[in-house]
């Protein structure tokens, strides 16, 4: 299951989060069932835990927006959980 959550940086998810997961998706093997990527507004890193748990994900994947001033003015974060609960 994919999260895209706009964290702290919405500009780093209108620039970036589209074209990932179009980079992302000839990578992804054909017998995994993503079902419905999940879009949070105002979205902290644990919603992909509820999200997951919801849907009796196996595993989240979350894009979500990093603190602008970091190491860049757009700096996206992944965050993987496996099982998530």
């Amino acid at each position: 299951m994919i999260v895209i959550g706009d964290g702290l940086s919405s500009l780093v998810i209108s620039n970036h989060a589209i074209p990932l997961l179009a980079a992302m998706q000839p990578l992804i093997p054909a017998h995994w069932l993503l079902g419905k990527v999940a879009i949070v507004a105002q979205a902290r890193i644990a919603i992909a835990d509820e999200i997951g748990e919801a849907r009796n994900a196996r595993l989240t994947i979350m894009l979500i927006g990093e603190r602008p001033g970091l190491s860049s003015p757009d700096s996206l974060g992944i965050y993987i959980t496996y099982a998530p609960n």
